[in-house]
């Protein structure tokens, strides 16, 4: 069924344009001039709006009182809106989250961008039944040790299970010092999860979760960590427990980009975790800290089918040889991440995840078919109705290397892609 959206604009030439961006996308468009008319439109075909995209700078009434009037009534409070703002204003964008806009844009934009922020809201603003978010899964990327590439690697496994699955995926920042998982993503924060430190864990809810959520194209949200020391009160396990309860609710997949502790709250999130990526780089010190992690694991009742071991090769030369590695640790390490030179680092530099920038290079391969492993059965053992480019990459891989005894993670690999049946 096809989408209907609410267009709010005053201005006409603006209000053309994107109506007929939406139109060429496949959406129905629903148009208003002023904060009042729509409003008004809106009361009387709520059932039928599935989206709200409205300008800043409304007659009558602006934007920001639009938005606060939708997120005080009911029928409106989950209802996606995105917003148009002054291309430099960061205070009018701040109010507009505030207000509850779930995104905004600033103007000119690209249709194409336009188009994949309106896919993303929509395609999140369905709530999942009881048994999709019974379904849903936690990973967290973890290591006693910094400089191992943790945030590195939970923001492109985040991407990569995005964009094999068409799903919307969370990235939650638990580094709580300072917030790095933005800044490969290039998102300005709003707010962050200083804001969660300040109220009590009942008060958490969905709306105030929407208001700090930092949404990237890619299908990619991202929970940020405060960017400086600034979070004066520590986030105990039960925020971390209901925070992560709420997402699990709304996600199929969380990826948590945890801190290099075993504080309450990192303890916490590694309990609600259902997989957790231990990550570690072949050097000495980085395996005695590897054993410790397996031994704190051990002692923490964690099974070992539960944690996985991923070796990131940071670095292109003297390194600890791998199997030296595995006889130490007594278990197999489950994926390695080759050296990836200067393309990790001019991406981090450009604020666009490796999976993106270069989805064929071997670093991305990796992490690719990683995530097609540690996906959801319903996921991995299937085929999507509208495969995506990452499914069709990763499943040709995975099915040659099983059809050659080469598939080595968990025993098994992807249904191969069903051939084109001849037309007669």
């Amino acid at each position: 069924m096809t989408s209907q959206i609410m267009l709010i604009d005053s201005q006409m030439a603006d209000l053309q344009a994107t109506k007929h961006v939406l139109s060429q996308g496949g959406y129905n468009v629903v148009e208003a001039t002023s904060g009042i008319s729509a409003l008004k439109q809106i009361e009387s075909m709520v059932r039928n709006i599935d989206m709200v995209i409205l300008n800043a700078a409304l007659d009558e009434l602006n934007g920001f009182e639009v938005c606060r009037s939708l997120r005080r009534h009911p029928e409106t409070v989950h209802l996606p809106i995105l917003a148009f703002t002054a291309p430099t204003s960061r205070e009018q964008k701040t109010e507009m989250f505030e207000a509850g806009a779930d995104d905004c844009m600033s103007k000119p934009y690209e249709p194409s961008e336009l188009l994949a922020r309106v896919k993303v809201q929509l395609r999140r603003s369905k709530k999942p039944t009881g048994v999709q978010a019974a379904k849903s899964k936690i990973f967290a990327v973890y290591s006693l040790r910094g400089g191992s590439g943790v945030t590195t690697l939970a923001t492109n496994l985040s991407v990569s299970l995005a964009q094999l699955w068409n799903e919307d995926v969370v990235l939650v920042d638990l580094v709580l010092a300072s917030s790095q998982a933005r800044l490969m993503f290039n998102l300005l924060p709003n707010r962050t999860w200083e804001e969660l430190g300040r109220v009590s864990a009942e008060d958490i809810d969905d709306h105030l979760l929407n208001t700090m959520l930092l949404q990237h194209s890619s299908g990619v949200s991202v929970l940020p960590a405060p960017r400086v020391q600034e979070c004066r009160e520590p986030l105990d396990g039960a925020r971390i427990r209901h925070t992560l309860s709420l997402l699990r609710a709304r996600y199929r997949y969380v990826v948590l980009d945890m801190p290099h502790d075993l504080q309450e709250g990192t303890v916490a999130a590694l309990e609600e975790s259902d997989k957790i990526l231990s990550v570690m780089v072949p050097d000495v010190a980085s395996l005695a800290n590897q054993l410790a992690a397996l031994e704190t694991f051990k002692l923490m009742n964690y099974s070992s089918h539960r944690v996985r071991i991923v070796m990131n090769r940071i670095h292109e030369r003297n390194q600890v040889d791998s199997n030296h590695i595995e006889t130490t640790l007594k278990r197999p390490v489950d994926v390695v991440i080759p050296f990836a030179g200067d393309a990790a680092t001019e991406a981090i530099n450009l604020g666009q995840p490796l999976t993106l920038a270069a989805p064929e290079s071997a670093v991305s391969t990796a992490l690719e078919d990683f995530a097609f492993h540690l996906s959801k059965k319903d996921h991995s053992e299937g085929q999507p109705a509208e495969p995506s480019q990452a499914w069709q990459r990763a499943s040709r891989r995975l099915s040659h290397q099983q059809r050659k005894g080469l598939g080595r993670f968990f025993g098994w690999g992807p249904p191969p892609l069903k051939e084109p049946e001849l037309e007669d």
